[in-house]
């Protein structure tokens, strides 16, 4: 007798398979590849643009407020995004993330001024905030609860490629061939990512209920999914009880896209939302004052304070290398180990680095003491550092991204996190160069202030953050409620 799935003649066996899962995965985080390009260029092509022949006269305040307009782009982009994900779909969203990026590298391309420069900088901010916001909901959505964990990993081993990318390439080309290079990846992008399936947590929400499962039959290899569609069912369906009996008296579904101003009230008043937002909001704070975003942005700058004796751009590829790496590395273990004790192990060590950086800066600037013997014990603490961020806090933050938000609230908190995320952004990148240089404080005072930051949050998140390693949607929402 002739089954199911052998008259569909698609799936090999009814365990299923992860072919489409691993596809869509790789397809969707290529747009994470071109936003780390974004941020990556800029350390390399500054000393290309700050260089005495530099086609294009930049002063060091020029140079900052370059580096800031992509985090001012990053602020602006969320509130689209709240529109974007519920109306027109978790896909098309992240195609139209794609669409600033053409723009910001052919600015790049013909640009002769530094406006231009910072208003293409400000561009790819804008793509950035939207990539960082869509990326892990939709990833969240198509992936399995078994390969979300080491899945979402691939968001952060991406970017970090990004970033790797620019530094390997940029000093060895022009800025206007490597902008040509990159628009080329976001080009691939668009033409890969089309082929691939929407999110069937969003179809289930504007009721294509056949369409979902006909997209959970391709990720998941096989033809039975109903256990999976009707848990998606279920979890779509805990909202409040007033979204419901509204729906229910004007003949809605109760899955129609969630009113806006009703899910900033659920964010208010829910307690697990609102346990949710302030875990998310913590893992912005250890992201951007845990150190590792100044490294990546001024590591030029850092290293020749520092008195390496290696050229600051083999020390910022060392580093972009080891982001990479570190961060594949933590896919093999997060869901064997769980999110929480990677992030345990991940800020205190992150935390001890700094300190070490700190100590060495403050004995140089405030002490007078010749340093200049042991310059590669700081070097070495900015590589560990790198390693531990990469291993746990940075990526981890994305993970949790994808998992913690229930489906009805995801537009406005990820709207919430991304404001928040890019106003904290232009601070950490503002404050340094301030603080170091403008203000007289030196390169000790940044860098102890980032350690008690990490400590502080690594603290906060292992008292209040739930594991959430293998769990469903649905189970999670349980853990943060009780």
């Amino acid at each position: 007798m002739v089954n199911k799935d052998s008259e569909k003649g698609q799936y090999a066996s009814p365990e299923g398979s992860h072919y489409w899962e691993y596809l869509t995965t790789f397809c969707c985080t290529i747009i994470m590849l071109c936003i780390g390009n974004v941020v990556g260029w800029n350390s390399p092509s500054l000393g290309k643009l700050l260089a005495p022949d530099s086609p294009i006269t930049l002063t060091a305040s020029d140079a900052s407020t370059m580096a800031a307009a992509v985090s001012m782009g990053h602020t602006f982009a969320p509130p689209l995004t709240m529109v974007m994900i519920d109306r027109l779909g978790r896909k098309m969203s992240l195609v139209i993330t794609g669409v600033p990026l053409i723009i910001c590298w052919g600015l790049i391309i013909v640009a002769n001024h530094v406006y231009i420069l910072s208003a293409a900088r400000f561009i790819g901010g804008f793509s950035l905030g939207l990539g960082f916001c869509i990326c892990p909901i939709y990833l969240g959505e198509v992936v399995s609860p078994k390969l979300r964990g080491s899945m979402g990993m691939l968001i952060s081993i991406m970017f970090n490629s990004g970033v790797l990318f620019m530094m390997l390439v940029v000093p060895y080309v022009t800025i206007k061939a490597s902008a040509g290079l990159c628009m080329g990846l976001v080009i691939v992008f668009l033409v890969c990512f089309s082929f691939m399936p929407e999110s069937p947590y969003f179809l289930v929400m504007v009721g294509r209920d056949e369409e979902a499962e006909a997209v959970l039959e391709k990720l998941r290899g096989k033809t039975d999914v109903s256990e999976e569609l009707e848990l998606i069912k279920l979890t779509l369906t805990q909202r409040g009880r007033s979204l419901e009996e509204s729906d229910t008296a004007s003949g809605k579904r109760a899955s129609s896209t969630p009113r806006k101003l009703d899910a900033l009230r659920q964010i208010c008043t829910v307690r697990g939302n609102r346990k949710a937002l302030f875990i998310i909001l913590i893992f912005v704070c250890s992201h951007h004052f845990g150190g590792f975003i100044t490294i990546t942005i001024y590591g030029h700058v850092v290293f020749t304070a520092m008195g390496v004796p290696i050229d600051s751009h083999i020390c910022t590829t060392i580093v972009a290398l080891l982001q990479s790496v570190s961060t594949v590395v933590a896919t093999f273990l997060i869901d064997r180990l769980g999110r929480k004790p990677l992030l345990a192990v991940s800020g205190t060590i992150s935390g001890i680095c700094l300190v070490v950086i700190s100590g060495y800066f403050y004995a140089m600037e405030y002490m007078d003491i010749d340093v200049s013997d042991y310059v590669m014990i700081p070097f070495s603490a900015v590589i560990v550092l790198v390693v531990a961020a990469n291993s746990g806090v940075m990526p981890i933050q994305n993970v949790i991204l994808s998992e913690i938000f229930d489906t009805d609230i995801k537009a406005v908190a990820t709207c919430i996190f991304g404001v928040i995320s890019g106003i904290i952004s232009i601070i950490t990148v503002k404050y340094y160069l301030m603080m170091a240089t403008s203000w007289g404080f030196g390169q000790s005072v940044p860098f102890i202030i980032c350690a008690i930051a990490t400590w502080l949050c690594t603290g906060l998140l292992m008292w209040i953050l739930p594991e959430t390693r293998g769990k469903t949607f649905l189970q999670i929402q349980k853990d943060l409620n009780a």
